[in-house]
């Protein structure tokens, strides 16, 4: 019986992924792919089956991404802000 990479997939439900392009190591050299059009993509090795589905973020994820960023001293965005250095000089200056 010849073999026949239709009848793989419907045997198996397609691996649902997160991420546009994604990789394929089942028993075979490492193929990196990305999803077409439609969302779709079948390793060329193995006849696997890929859906792309976005990945729905959380409650907390959402809210998290509409917060706005806490400044913090290893951060880059904070070199506008006062260093603490100057922050401790300028209490200290005042204490004595």
């Amino acid at each position: 019986m010849p073999w026949n990479p239709e009848h793989y997939s419907m045997k198996y439900k397609p691996k649902v992924i997160h991420t546009r392009t994604f990789y394929c190591d089942d028993d075979h050299p490492i193929v990196y792919y990305t999803f077409d059009d439609n969302n779709k993509a079948m390793c060329e090795y193995c006849s696997t089956h890929f859906v792309y589905e976005p990945e729905e973020k959380t409650h907390s994820e959402e809210m998290q991404d509409k917060l706005e960023p806490i400044l913090c001293p290893m951060h880059e965005d904070y070199d506008d802000q006062e260093s603490n250095d100057d922050y401790v000089n300028r209490i200290l200056k005042g204490s004595g």
